[in-house]
């Protein structure tokens, strides 16, 4: 609902995403590597640590003491994941959990065990979607809005009262890959704002994309003039 005042970040995320944050004054936490992940995957933090709801996070057993560190002086609690990140999926996809509004969307049956547990009994819905890599697939727009490339997901939204907007896949880069998704590259870093790595406007979609954002009067923007990079979505940690 405010301007975010910190974020968990690739580590490897291209140092013109780094010196934005600096600018802006936005702290970062820097994410871990996990030995075990596939490489072009495991610094990306969407796959070793969910936001479960405000000051609440899960994480990889491997990362636990790290983020417990960095994220204590923020007042957040991190809990040890059950799961641990390993290279093939689906044995890598337990924390890329998307949790937004009343929703929580993932591939259930790969969800670490202790992620569900916390919103077992509250009021937000789960909803099952065949896509292990929902956090990596799906562009938060607002509480009730994402964009994706999944074919899955978006019918998933749609059946459940989601407004979603489906794009063509296009280069996103990955590691030395051309395979990453949208909604690894970006995060909110304000209500109304939208921070991609790299420049929004070189996707072949993008007139839909703004339109589409504009219906939520949500600002598209680019950290630097270049092409996509997934780095794993930007975590918000906390608000002003």
């Amino acid at each position: 609902s405010k301007k975010v005042k910190c974020v968990i970040v690739d580590a490897r995320a291209p140092l013109q995403l780094f010196e934005y944050f600096e600018h802006h004054k936005i702290e970062y936490i820097k994410s871990l590597h996990i030995k075990n992940a596939i490489d072009a995957v495991s610094t990306h933090p969407d796959m070793q640590i969910c936001n479960v709801f405000d000051g609440v996070f899960v994480c990889e057993p491997t990362t636990y003491e790290y983020y417990k560190n960095k994220l204590e002086i923020f007042g957040v609690n991190v809990t040890k994941g059950e799961k641990t990140v390993d290279c093939n999926y689906p044995e890598d996809v337990a924390y890329n959990v998307v949790v937004m509004g009343k929703f929580l969307m993932h591939n259930i049956k790969l969800s670490d065990k202790k992620i569900i547990g916390f919103l077992t009994n509250s009021e937000i819905r789960i909803l099952d979607t065949k896509q292990g890599y929902t956090m990596c697939a799906t562009c938060i727009i607002d509480e009730n809005a994402v964009i994706t490339e999944d074919a899955g997901i978006y019918k998933t939204c749609k059946n459940n009262g989601i407004d979603c907007l489906l794009i063509d896949r296009d280069y996103i880069s990955l590691g030395n890959r051309n395979d990453g998704f949208f909604g690894g590259c970006c995060g909110m870093i304000d209500n109304k704002k939208l921070l991609f790595c790299g420049c929004v406007k070189k996707h072949k979609n993008y007139k839909e994309i703004k339109e589409f954002a504009d219906k939520y009067s949500v600002e598209l923007v680019s950290a630097y003039n270049g092409s996509l990079v997934d780095i794993g979505s930007i975590i918000p940690v906390v608000q002003e």
